[in-house]
Parts: structure tokens; C-alpha cells; sequence
């Protein structure tokens, strides 16, 4: 009965990213060709076959059966098992290319869109760790709960949403001096937790580090409980989620300061992304705890209609907290967010925003800059 609700659920994602027939019907010819390059046993249903290949000969694409993830490279052949791909880190290199794990690529033709295709398989991975892996990224039953944090007077416990907190985390997974929880080498992952004092079984999201060898050793460190910082052999400084949304962290003549403490020092690309995610994370956390928050359920990437967005958008533009309906969706610059609105992927009767500066959470239609936005679809 669960292998049967698991199939149905794992169709439902498939569909909604790739309905056309010449992804998800096959001929029975294709069908056979496929399972045979690919070595997909007989009693596995396929469900997408991406084949970035010309007349379909298989030497190169992506296909997704009832029970795994198989990626063929001409003679590299992969196949991802569910706990596999729960701790994969998924993501789109370019707009041919899907990064699955480490150096394990797949190429798909351009008409598919490596993006939604990244999406997909995280929408995948996501299912995949309800069903496979519980409990999970602080789930009810998970011993890796927050510790209770206040802020003058508000009890933060049960606001800091951890699948939120690893969706913000997830959103700079390509860039330079950061690695997820998920990318970082079983060994690697011991260093680090002897080195920041975190617990073994407790789950790291993202890390901001100066260098490969450093890794694990200095840095920053965003896990279930708060944010580590450690810049030197001495123990490091750790901050629960009261404390990242108190303290101001300023970047300064080669380091990284909160008042007098000094937690990093290093290359400014490396400064600049320990701030800029500290600085997301410290947004989310005003937004959870400021008056009117709309927030009613815990965030679930299952629910967000929005997918990759064909347009540019600038890191000096402000970057929102939307709400669909009690519904927390995944933070969005100011350009992102009217293209979602333009094209329908939110619901702006039910959307409510909130960013710095303002006094408490608004419906979208009420925020100067996006009335024009709204007043187009009325």
C-alpha cells in the first residue's frame, strides 16, 4: 500500500513538470531500447525519459522509474537509489546541465530546461525524504528541535521553520567558499563536527568556508540549532537563533565583526557570502517574529508553483518573504517576484509580503511596488 501511494505521488511530480507524450508515453520499441541501455530491471514502470541524444539511441540522458534515478554519460552509468538521492545536492550548473552529486552530471537538450529538471528532482528528493527518511530536517519526532530562543518577550521555538531554513541555505548551493550539509564528504562532515561541536546525528545546512583545505575546520556553519562561526584554532562562537537575529554583522577591513568580537577573517569573496547568507537568515527570522506574520503552515516545496525565471535580477534589489495563503514560498527579489505575479504562478488575492523596513506583513496589492504590478491583472 505505500510502494502504491509513493508511485502515485512520485507520477503526480513527474506530470507536472513534463506532460508531454514523447517524455512520459513511450512506444514499446523506445520502451525496450531504453531499459536496455540504461539496465533498468523489467519490473520498473519509467515515468520520464529525458534522452539528450540524437534518434534516441540512449547513450546520454536522465530517467525516472517508480524506484530510482538512472543517469547514463555515453559509457558512465548511475543509478540513484531513494537514500540516495535524499542526500544528493541537486542542481542546474547551466541551462543544458544537472548536477545530481559531486562530479555526476547529466546532459539534457535544451527544450527541457535543466533548471526545471533540477527542480523536479529535488521536488523528487523532497517526497522521497517524507517517505523514506523520517524523521527529517526537524520533523515532529526528530531530536534536532531549535532550542527555545526569545525575542523581547516572543518565543521562537516553534516559528523557525528548519525546511525553510535549508530551502535559504539551498539557494547559493554554486557558488564559490559553500557547500550544503548534503555535498560535504562523510569525512569532511566528521571534521567539521568535532572541529564546530555539533552533534553527529544533527543536520548541517550550509557552510561558508575560505578554502578546500580549511573545510571543516573554519568558517561558517548553519545547522539546526543556530550559526557557528570559527576563525581561528579557539573554540568557536555560536550564536542560537535569538542570538543571529540580535546580533549586527558588519563586514570590515578584511574581517567579519559583530560589535568587538571579530568571527571571520579572510579573501573578500569569501566575507561577502558569509554575510550575505547571514543576512537572508537574519530577514526570515524578523519576518517570522513581525507583527501580522500570515505564516500557517510549515513550508513544503511541494506547494510552490514558482519555477526557474527567465529574467535578471539584481542582488541591490530588495528580497521578499511571500505568504500564498499561509503558505511560506521560497524568498524573492523584487523583479522575481512581479514576473511570479505577472505570470500567474502566485495567487496575489492571497499573497502577503513583508521585507525590511516595513512595519508589519501587507497584502501585495497594498505595497507601492508592486501595485502596478497587481493593477494589470484586475
Amino acid at each position: 500500500m505505500e510502494q502504491a501511494k509513493w508511485t502515485v505521488e512520485l507520477t503526480s511530480i513527474c506530470l507536472k513538470y513534463f506532460q508531454e507524450a514523447d517524455k512520459l508515453v513511450l512506444s514499446e520499441n523506445n520502451k525496450h531500447q531504453i531499459m536496455r541501455i540504461f539496465r533498468i530491471p523489467a519490473h520498473e514502470k519509467i515515468l520520464v525519459a529525458l534522452i539528450n541524444s540524437s534518434f534516441g539511441s540512449g547513450k546520454d540522458g536522465l530517467v525516472v522509474t517508480c524506484s530510482a534515478v538512472y543517469r547514463k554519460k555515453w559509457w558512465s552509468l548511475t543509478r540513484f537509489s531513494w537514500d540516495e538521492l535524499i542526500s544528493s545536492d541537486i542542481a542546474a550548473i547551466d541551462a543544458n546541465t544537472v548536477r545530481l552529486k559531486d562530479n555526476i552530471m547529466v546532459k539534457v537538450k535544451r527544450k527541457y530546461n535543466a533548471h526545471l529538471v533540477a527542480e523536479m528532482l529535488r521536488e523528487i528528493q523532497e517526497a522521497a525524504g517524507r517517505h523514506f527518511q523520517k524523521p527529517q530536517f526537524g520533523q515532529k519526532g526528530s531530536s534536532n528541535t531549535p532550542i527555545t530562543v526569545r525575542r523581547e518577550g516572543i518565543n521562537c521555538n516553534d516559528k523557525v521553520d528548519l525546511f525553510y531554513m535549508r530551502d535559504i541555505c539551498f539557494r547559493y548551493y554554486w557558488y564559490p567558499h559553500y557547500w550544503t550539509g548534503v555535498d560535504v564528504p562523510a569525512k569532511k562532515m566528521q571534521l567539521l563536527c568535532n572541529h564546530f561541536g555539533i552533534e553527529k546525528k544533527e543536520w548541517v545546512y550550509g557552510i561558508v568556508y575560505p578554502s578546500k583545505s580549511a573545510l571543516g575546520k573554519y568558517g561558517m556553519v548553519v545547522h539546526a540549532q543556530g550559526v557557528k562561526w570559527r576563525n581561528s584554532d579557539n573554540a568557536p562562537v555560536c550564536w542560537n537563533w535569538s542570538e543571529v537575529l540580535l546580533n549586527k554583522v558588519e563586514k570590515q577591513g578584511g574581517a567579519i565583526r559583530a560589535g568587538n568580537a571579530r568571527l571571520l577573517e579572510g579573501a573578500d569573496s569569501y566575507l561577502a557570502k558569509a554575510v550575505q547568507l547571514v543576512n537572508n537568515i537574519q530577514l526570515y527570522l524578523e519576518g517570522i517574529v513581525t507583527d501580522g506574520c500570515p505564516i500557517r503552515y510549515d513550508y513544503d516545496t511541494a506547494y510552490s508553483k514558482v519555477r526557474a525565471m527567465p529574467i535578471s535580477s539584481s542582488e541591490e534589489e530588495a528580497l521578499w518573504l511571500p505568504v500564498e495563503n499561509g503558505m511560506p514560498l521560497p524568498m524573492l527579489r523584487t523583479n522575481e517576484l512581479k514576473w511570479a505575479i505577472e505570470t500567474g504562478q502566485v495567487d496575489w488575492q492571497q499573497l502577503s509580503v513583508w521585507t525590511r523596513g516595513m512595519p508589519g506583513w501587507l497584502a501585495v496589492e497594498s505595497v507601492e511596488q508592486f501595485k502596478e504590478t497587481v493593477g494589470d491583472k484586475v
